[in-house]
């Protein structure tokens, strides 16, 4: 694409005004021009101005009809994504942030439209992009045959939203993050899912769930019941666990287990257990890898390139399958194995 690329950004409340911030950094690197469109016009015009934008919507259709602009960045309410979706897949690539669609249909619709328009539709799960989650997936690969994955534990813990009416439940809000790590890191998909959820009837705000892969499981916990915030995640295998900071970028590594063998005495148990080797990696942190940052420069880049995002319509369709398949088994009660037989997966 040798002229200038124009993005829209849908929505800029809360989490879209971020992207209109990293946006305008991009231009700085690429040749590309920034449109702000949200339902309140104000609310566009102060963003706007705020990050120099020239250009700035209520409507995104009236945006497109001016500015025939080549993507979107889809911020909207989840409840709105596919409407919005079904009106621009036919127009620009799109990102949409997660989770993809508050349904199952839905996201599959989403998957199949975009195959039919030969769109670029990529989904906004940010952790991909963080800097402790690909170096826990370089360590995963580089010790795959002699030390391999046997389970993996993830706890993402935060406030819970004071917009009830935008309020999915924590597991499309909060767990549809790690279901997404834990596909990438494992490359599986889940065989079945068991969970528990409260409260028991309506929209949680706790849920564990526990996903079976090949061989190994993933236990999920994530709440909205604490006044803190928690994102963490430890990956075992045979002979070392990897602990993931999420929000700090911190990765330890801690290899060697103290002989099976019991010490004679208290003191040489603790001696044995503190022996083990221990890597901690506090990765650099700053401007260029924030992990939106890398997500949205890899975006306008799979734009200008015509390549497949890292984390496509597909990968946004599986994770809300399997965070609203583990709602169901909550609520039923249940073990519910996994069908992956859809046409767009093969």
């Amino acid at each position: 694409m040798s002229r200038r690329l124009r993005v829209a950004v849908i929505g800029v409340g809360g989490w879209g005004i971020n992207h209109v911030r990293v946006l305008s950094r991009l231009t700085k690197t690429y040749d590309i021009e920034v449109i702000v469109v949200d339902t309140l016009r104000e609310r566009a015009r102060q963003v706007a101005e705020k990050y120099g934008v020239k250009s700035y919507y209520a409507d995104y259709l009236e945006a497109y009809r001016k500015e025939k602009y080549d993507a979107a960045i889809v911020a909207v309410p989840t409840k709105l994504h596919y409407h919005v979706a079904r009106d621009l897949i036919d127009k620009a690539d799109l990102l949409i942030e997660k989770p993809l669609a508050t349904t199952i249909r839905d996201a599959a619709e989403i998957v199949k439209m975009a195959e039919r328009n030969n769109r670029i539709v990529a989904v906004g799960h940010i952790e991909r992009f963080n800097p402790a989650v690909i170096a826990a997936k370089k360590e995963i690969e580089s010790r795959v045959k002699e030390d391999p994955v046997l389970a993996i534990y993830a706890e993402r813990i935060g406030i819970r939203p004071t917009n009830v009416e935008k309020y999915l439940g924590v597991a499309l809000d909060l767990m549809v993050h790690d279901i997404d790590v834990v596909c990438y890191l494992l490359n599986e998909l889940p065989e079945s899912v068991q969970a528990l959820k409260y409260p028991p009837k309506g929209f949680e705000d706790d849920a564990l769930a526990v996903f079976s892969f090949e061989n190994k499981n993933a236990i999920l916990h994530a709440s909205r019941r604490a006044r803190m915030k928690r994102r963490s995640l430890r990956i075992q295998t045979l002979y070392t666990l990897i602990e993931v900071d999420y929000m700090l970028q911190h990765i330890k590594i801690i290899e060697g287990i103290h002989p099976s063998t019991t010490p004679p005495d208290y003191f040489k148990i603790l001696e044995a257990y503190q022996s083990s080797k221990m890597v901690e990696k506090r990765l650099l942190r700053g401007a260029e890898t924030e992990p939106l940052f890398l997500e949205d420069k890899h975006f306008v880049e799979a734009v200008i390139e015509g390549k497949r995002p890292l984390v496509s319509a597909v990968e946004g369709y599986i994770s809300v399958k399997c965070a609203l398949k583990a709602i169901e088994a909550a609520e039923r009660e249940i073990r519910i194995h996994l069908k992956w037989d859809e046409d767009f997966l093969g």
